[in-house]
């Protein structure tokens, strides 16, 4: 069965637990389109191996598929803003963003099967225990993630997976700028994870909180600056963010958008993109160098 919720807006919402909507039932969920603003959890339910408010949304399913989903002042005082797990099929969630959100841990949660997201950025937004930002969890079998940037946000650590097999799991074009851990920036746990082509930029915090001794975590082409605890791995590039305060208006451009942008500025390899994420313009730039 595929349930589908596209093209809404959920606004000035307060549930006991679920925020926009609470879906526990074997389904595929297309999931395309949506505004969450404004959305307050005040309760949860015991779901998988915690209680969860899910002040975006709860889905415990089949097959999940996310995108251009924006997300804007989130709050519950249990797990996840934002909670997708299926047991035995996929977790997918592309180009969507999330802001000012606040929770107890995981601010997005996907698990448990295969896991996957391209282009989703979590910016000033907040966790009082475990991981603030994105988290793909319950030792997935597999793992892709790429174009993610963190901005931002506070908690225990701010960016990690997790791992039920020894096949090596990739992350690339990771951002993370401005963020304040606890613990440690970076949480990686069980078995072996690369990054790759990815930049820490004035965070505080270590850079790799005290993971599990089967734990390995592989840095290539990875670039820092100005972050505690951590040391340049084959520099080769420079990353620059600024934030903005505009309009409340969730406003995500498409990969073709962004494509076109980038070829109009190929003669001098710098590439600008920009992405509307609530009240905030999130404007990243690029620019590749060589040694």
């Amino acid at each position: 069965m595929l349930g589908s919720i596209k093209h809404t807006i959920f606004k000035d919402i307060t549930v006991p637990y679920g925020g926009a909507f609470f879906i526990q039932n074997s389904i595929d969920l297309e999931f395309h389109s949506i505004q969450l603003i404004n959305l307050i959890s005040t309760d949860s339910t015991f779901l998988v191996d915690s209680q969860v408010g899910g002040s975006g949304f709860i889905f415990v399913g089949n097959n999940f598929y996310g995108s251009n989903v924006c997300g804007f002042n989130l709050s519950t005082m249990f797990r996840s803003s934002i909670f997708a797990y299926s047991e035995q099929h996929n977790d997918i969630l592309n180009m969507s963003s999330l802001s000012c959100a606040s929770c107890k841990e995981f601010n997005v949660i996907l698990g448990k099967e295969n896991v996957i997201s391209n282009e989703v950025n979590i910016t000033s937004s907040k966790s009082t225990d475990h991981i603030s930002t994105f988290h793909f969890g319950f030792y997935p079998k597999s793992y892709y993630q790429e174009n993610f940037i963190g901005h931002n946000n506070t908690g225990r650590t701010i960016f990690g997976h997790s791992s039920s097999v020894t096949t090596e799991q990739i992350c690339r074009n990771i951002v993370l700028a401005e963020n304040e851990a606890s613990y440690g920036i970076l949480g990686f746990f069980h078995y072996n994870h690369r990054l790759i082509n990815s930049y820490l930029l004035h965070n505080s915090g270590k850079l790799v909180c005290e993971m599990s001794s089967k734990a390995v975590l592989t840095f290539e082409e990875c670039y820092s600056e100005d972050t505690t605890g951590v040391t340049i791995t084959k520099g080769k590039t420079f990353y620059e963010t600024n934030i903005i305060v505009v309009s409340p208006v969730c406003d995500i451009l498409k990969q073709n958008d962004i494509y076109e942008t980038c070829k109009k500025l190929i003669k001098i390899r710098t590439c600008t993109s920009q992405r509307r994420i609530a009240h905030s313009l999130f404007l990243f730039q690029l620019l590749q160098t060589s040694q």
